[in-house]
């Protein structure tokens, strides 16, 4: 096992991108929540939360990869569409929310972020790789 501070979103993409890799993030649920409820809010990635908004809600999601179709892009909450180094790939996280009745949700690169990093998270994320086993 590793242990790494600071981990970087690219490398979160990266990892999450492979067939054989998910991930177990804990995020803030507000921030999606309050996404939900106030998408004017400017959310770059750098959402800082406030206790005088909002109280922590610690939810763990499973990361089940990464999305680069148009239509997923375009039903991804937060709308804010990420775009990769050369300014024209656009991609959208896919998680597993056991607090939704979906079975899946969409969540562009910002505001995931913007849960994951959410003050209370600790950036924590697990990532697990299937080993031997064609996903």
């Amino acid at each position: 096992m590793t242990q790494v501070r600071n981990l970087d979103m690219n490398i979160v993409v990266d990892l999450v991108s492979r067939e054989d890799v998910v991930a177990i993030a804990l995020i803030d649920n507000n921030v999606i929540r309050r996404y939900e409820e106030e998408p004017e809010l400017d959310w770059d990635g750098n959402y800082v939360y406030d206790s005088k908004y909002m109280t922590f809600s610690g939810h763990y999601v499973l990361i089940c990869g990464i999305s680069s179709e148009l239509r997923d892009i375009n039903r991804a909450k937060g709308n804010r569409l990420s775009k990769g180094n050369d300014g024209k790939q656009k991609i959208c996280m896919v998680i597993k929310n056991p607090g939704s009745t979906e079975p899946f949700e969409l969540l562009t690169l910002d505001l995931f972020e913007s849960a994951w990093k959410s003050k209370g998270t600790d950036d924590d994320i697990i990532f697990i790789r299937a080993v031997g086993k064609q996903m």
